[in-house]
């Protein structure tokens, strides 16, 4: 966990006690849309971080996007400015797992070595979803101080 995401992450949820979201008009399908929703709700409930949709504007605190910079190489990323988080995908490559990994860097995982049993590994590892390790390590950040 890296204190720097974590803070920036808990800033925006004190400011409002909650986490806003939107996506960008038009360049997410909408399959996808509904599986970043699924995953936003598992993680809320298991978090308890009152995430809110809200339409698509440069305020929300995390903004989804289909399009985007990204490192070379990588299939997503999650970009910190100084008002909010942005998660980018490349237009034609979308996997619901790559969106928890970056969540992931959203609620404090930096990453961790390849060979990991985690999510958080730099490139894919065969995990989907964040395993047990991980949720104690998000639970133990997020799951009563919010």
């Amino acid at each position: 966990m890296r204190d720097d995401l974590i803070s920036y992450t808990k800033r925006l949820v004190d400011g409002q006690g909650r986490l806003t979201y939107s996506f960008t008009p038009g360049d997410i399908l909408p399959s996808f849309k509904r599986k970043i929703k699924e995953s936003i709700r598992y993680i809320d409930s298991r978090l308890g971080l009152d995430f809110k949709k809200v339409k698509y504007s440069r305020s929300s605190d995390i903004i989804i996007i289909g399009y985007g910079d990204l490192p070379q190489g990588s299939n997503g990323a999650a970009v910190w400015t100084d008002i909010r988080w942005e998660i980018r995908f490349p237009v034609r490559y979308y996997g619901d797992y790559i969106f928890r990994h970056e969540m992931g860097h959203v609620l404090g995982f930096d990453h961790v070595p390849m060979g990991s049993k985690s999510l958080m590994a730099p490139g894919w590892n065969g995990y989907t979803t964040f395993t047990r390790s991980d949720w104690r390590q998000l639970e133990a950040v997020w799951g009563t101080e919010v």
